[in-house]
């Protein structure tokens, strides 16, 4: 299967326009899931997310889910697709069908919890091209100074 660019051009759409909204470390949150789970859990959480997070496999999910017209929790799109596709009913597997991505190439960008370089994949594949890997040492911690830093950009 070839790589949905047209979807990864979307969910680069979605997370540029809203990066309070883009969390890598969850497929979904929610704020009464961040409330609930307490600071200490959510200690890399997007500035000013108040609204629910997804990282890229979920917001394609997502995204698949309202062009079919199946709105509801990650659990129950996942499970509507993977029903429909004959796929296993996992998040992960039913967004890597979406996208067309091999295992591999899911479990590098699924896996990655820094949001500036998965967003940085997202916008290699929504080219059409292959991502660059990630740079051993790069963590949150650095996503952050990233993230400040593009933020930056963005304004100039």
């Amino acid at each position: 299967m070839p790589i949905n660019t047209e979807m990864f051009v979307r969910i680069e759409q979605v997370i540029e326009a809203n990066p309070e909204q883009h969390w890598q470390k969850y497929f979904e949150t929610t704020e009464e899931d961040r409330e609930e789970w307490g600071e200490w859990q959510v200690v890399d959480v997007p500035q000013n997310a108040c609204a629910t997070t997804r990282c890229v496999a979920g917001w394609a999910v997502h995204l698949w889910g309202v062009d079919n017209g199946i709105e509801g929790e990650l659990a129950e799109v996942t499970g509507q697709y993977a029903e429909i596709h004959n796929v296993y009913d996992d998040a992960a597997e039913v967004a890597q069908d979406i996208l067309g991505l091999t295992p591999d190439q899911a479990g590098n960008l699924f896996y990655d919890f820094n949001n500036f370089s998965a967003l940085q994949a997202v916008k290699a594949y929504a080219r059409g091209e292959e991502p660059k890997p990630v740079e051993d040492g790069d963590d949150c911690t650095t996503t952050a100074l990233k993230a400040g830093a593009f933020e930056l950009l963005r304004r100039v």
